[in-house]
């Protein structure tokens, strides 16, 4: 079984853990989609299978916070073999968590903010 690794900000008890990562498909490469599942997931440090559009480019880096596929399902299915590794999955899982809050949390907002100001 697949332990989370530690989130400071969400308890373990506090959101139920019953799904293995997040799959984002976009089938028009074109708009502008799935950016806040995209920040949830990178929250709870769940793995991300998203399929490459342009919504998602500036939130993602493929193979070190998602995975990022072609519309297809020899893609996902190769996606999901990687992400069986354990210390793939973890890796992936910390790499999120901690650019979540580099770069999309409150407390990063908040920094940014102070330094525009002063």
């Amino acid at each position: 079984m697949i332990k989370r690794p530690n989130n400071p900000f969400i308890k373990s008890t506090d959101i139920p853990d019953p799904f293995f990562c997040v799959i984002i498909p976009i089938k028009d490469p074109n708009i502008s989609a799935g950016q806040l599942v995209a920040l949830q997931a990178l929250q709870l440090g769940k793995p991300i299978i998203a399929t490459r559009c342009s919504g998602l480019k500036d939130y993602l880096v493929d193979g070190v916070t998602a995975l990022v596929i072609n519309n297809d399902i020899q893609d996902l299915h190769k996606c999901l073999e990687k992400l069986s590794d354990d210390a793939f999955y973890e890796r992936m899982s910390r790499n999120e968590i901690e650019m979540f809050h580099a770069h999309y949390s409150s407390r990063s907002h908040g920094g940014f903010i102070c330094r525009m100001c002063s």
